[in-house]
């Protein structure tokens, strides 16, 4: 599978949900591997007990660490 470009940020006003952006001259192309991506990343969470999915593209942690542990995994 083929990486789907992205970049992870946060706002102040939700210090621990992290929003994945894709650029969006790739957005058209990328829409399958986005699933493929989330579903990977999803599972991640699943799996470790650390954050979950709670939009297309929002994952929400109860704390940084797991907010800290999620981003050394997935961060490019």
């Amino acid at each position: 599978m083929s990486r789907v470009p992205y970049t992870i940020t946060f706002t102040p006003e939700h210090p621990l949900r992290l929003t994945f952006n894709f650029p969006e001259e790739e957005w058209a192309q990328s829409m399958w591997g986005c699933e493929e991506l989330f579903k990977e990343v999803s599972d991640w969470c699943k799996i470790h007990k650390c954050g979950r999915r709670t939009s297309w593209d929002h994952y929400e942690f109860e704390t940084k660490k797991e907010m800290s542990m999620f981003l050394l995994r997935w961060k490019q």
